[in-house]
């Protein structure tokens, strides 16, 4: 959602601050996790990356890019630990092309390809945007080998 977009944004411009990706802990309708040892243990590992100067990801996944290529769309990652894992399906799903207009986006699912994530526009209109795990409870399914997810995001395509 907008929300947690602009809380990665305001994050990733700031080297002091870190965020602790829980979009695949909580409730549905319950903003507030009952799995609360999870939570404090990513909000500790950001910590440890933050305050403590440790050389870990600070959290699961980060988008670094989003570029539109003929046919598809090719997602790159920064801190990622191991490689990038996909649960329950072969392939990664909760992301969405968008057009530039409001109401415009389409689900559509990636492949994992080495460092990236390769999503094919399957030949409707070019996309402008692309989210993932967007909305107020997605189901999204990409994570990497420290088992911590890819957070939310909507990139404009480049």
């Amino acid at each position: 959602s907008d929300v947690r977009d602009a809380q990665r944004r305001a994050v990733a411009a700031d080297p002091h601050a870190a965020l602790a990706v829980t979009i695949d802990l909580g409730e549905k309708d319950d903003i507030h996790p009952i799995n609360k040892r999870d939570v404090g243990a990513r909000i500790a590992r950001a910590a440890r990356r933050v305050a403590y100067g440790e050389s870990i990801a600070p959290t699961g996944p980060a988008v670094g890019s989003a570029t539109l290529e003929p046919g598809r769309v090719v997602v790159s990652f920064r801190d990622v630990e191991g490689r990038r894992v996909t649960a329950s399906a072969s392939e990664a799903i909760g992301f969405e092309l968008c057009g530039a207009a409001p109401g415009t986006c389409r689900f559509a699912s990636g492949t994992v390809e080495a460092d990236r994530v390769v999503i094919p526009t399957n030949g409707g209109p070019p996309p402008a945007r692309l989210r993932f795990c967007w909305g107020g409870s997605p189901v999204c399914n990409l994570s990497d080998g420290s088992g911590l997810p890819v957070g939310p995001f909507e990139l404009d395509l480049r």
